[in-house]
């Protein structure tokens, strides 16, 4: 039996780790207890530290293992890089959107050894039945020959990657997954994930809070998402339960659904709202504007949604069709109203610097801020990621991908030395961040703190 541990790219620079909860290295950790292996979840942030400028490794807060398995996102894979080429394992195995969105882009440049660095394999796609399969494989392991029947393992050698079979396995039946490890996960669950601005007082805001799926996918195009077009699968409403009784019974009130469009079934939406209700779990879930409803938003409100978050993406119809988005600037206003007269507090979520920006379009932007006033706001400067439109077909934008991409996908709102990662042909890198410096003074000032944390403590004193 094969000792395991898993763990997340350190993302010191994207988040609160306070609110971090890896929650599909959750699922994998069901899978690999299911198998009868010895498995452990750890954070990358306690065994990490930052001092606002590098990450340090505590190398003598590594466990030793047979295997580490590390999920990566292409804003936080080069941290990951370096935890992996220190960390004492057998075998050092890198999966997670990085690498399938990487495998499966047309950029061949991407797929070389040098940017993975540190990893003996990596593997594509949902893993749990393929990475449980590669550690099953271990306890008889003569050579790597042993490992050829696995879809979507690669191999990392000093030259090249090397596959044997399928290169991307096919996606798992999530309805027939184990529970997910919930109580593996070691950092334990933190509160601070949901908004305080309503009715609930500051209740919502301490409650300790997982993250939660309950979909997987995403039909719709949108050109900046690498995760478009996707084919949508729900776990069932038996599992919503099972899961919610897990977390309550782990001290858990809270939890943030992280599907990328709950609402997209109005009556499954309200089915699970209902079962969290039971349970006495407060929620929050993000959609899209389009995939709005009073009665539904005042059946969310009432079983316990403390917040919406809506990808409105941008103000400007202008940028909405380059996005692809199949929105309108007059449905995003009706989305955010819609839901704070249920209630809910209404979270925008922004990206400047898509191509096509100008001075005027980023213009719309600060001035839609307060005019429409949702409750909160997530502004992002946007980031090529793989298999997004421009990161696929640059040419078309009139833009380059630069081969250091990943050293700044990293970058947050509040960054001082943020750069954008692509040179537009309609606005200048100094005039993009002169307007992005105005837009987060209007939200910082008119709106709410764009940094959670300080939320939190406002809501904690």
């Amino acid at each position: 039996m094969a000792t395991i541990c898993l763990c997340d790219s350190p993302a010191w620079r994207l988040f609160d780790p306070r609110m971090h909860c890896s929650l599909s290295l959750i699922y994998l950790a069901g899978a690999l207890r299911s198998a009868g292996h010895a498995v452990r979840i750890l954070d990358a942030h306690a065994i990490t530290s930052w001092d606002g400028k590098r990450m340090t490794i505590h190398r003598d807060m590594l466990p030793e293992c047979d295997v580490i398995g590390m999920s990566g996102t292409s804003a936080n894979v080069n941290w990951g890089t370096e935890l992996a080429k220190v960390w004492p394992a057998r075998f050092k195995v890198l999966g997670g959107r990085h690498v399938t969105d990487t495998m499966r882009s047309r950029q061949e440049r991407f797929k070389h050894p040098r940017f993975f660095q540190g990893f003996d394999f990596i593997m594509t796609g949902e893993c749990e039945k393929s990475f449980v399969q590669f550690c099953d494989t271990l306890d008889s392991l003569q050579t790597y020959t042993d490992l050829m029947s696995i879809d979507g393992c690669y191999r990392v050698t000093k030259d090249e990657l090397l596959t044997w079979g399928a290169p991307f396995p096919a996606d798992p039946d999530i309805t027939k997954l184990p529970t997910p490890a919930f109580d593996l996960w070691e950092a334990g669950f933190q509160p601070g994930a949901l908004t305080t601005r309503d009715s609930r007082g500051k209740d919502a805001g301490i409650r300790q809070t997982s993250t939660f799926y309950k979909s997987r996918g995403c039909f719709y195009a949108c050109t900046f998402c690498s995760d478009r077009q996707t084919k949508m699968r729900e776990e069932s409403l038996e599992q919503v339960e099972a899961q919610c009784k897990a977390l309550v019974e782990l001290g858990v009130g809270a939890v943030r659904i992280a599907d990328d469009i709950f609402t997209v079934k109005e009556k499954r939406a309200m089915a699970i709202s209902d079962i969290l209700h039971d349970y006495g779990i407060l929620f929050r879930a993000t959609t899209r504007v389009n995939l709005k409803n009073p009665a539904l938003f005042q059946h969310l409100y009432k079983k316990g949604c403390s917040e919406l978050g809506f990808g409105v993406e941008h103000p400007s119809p202008i940028i909405l069709k380059a996005m692809m988005k199949g929105t309108t600037p007059e449905a995003n206003d009706a989305a955010i109203h819609m839901a704070q007269d249920a209630g809910i507090a209404a979270q925008a979520f922004l990206i400047a610097g898509f191509p096509g920006e100008t001075r005027e379009t980023l213009d719309e932007m600060r001035d839609w801020i307060p005019r429409c006033r949702p409750d909160g706001v997530v502004f992002s400067l946007f980031q090529p990621f793989p298999l997004t439109t421009p990161w696929e077909t640059p040419e078309k934008y009139g833009v380059t991908i630069p081969d250091d991409c990943f050293n700044h996908f990293w970058q947050v709102v509040g960054d001082e030395d943020e750069e954008p990662v692509l040179d537009l042909p309609t606005i200048s890198k100094a005039e993009l961040l002169s307007a992005r410096r105005e837009i987060k003074e209007v939200i910082n000032t008119q709106i709410r703190h764009l940094d959670r944390r300080k939320v939190l403590e406002d809501v904690c004193q």
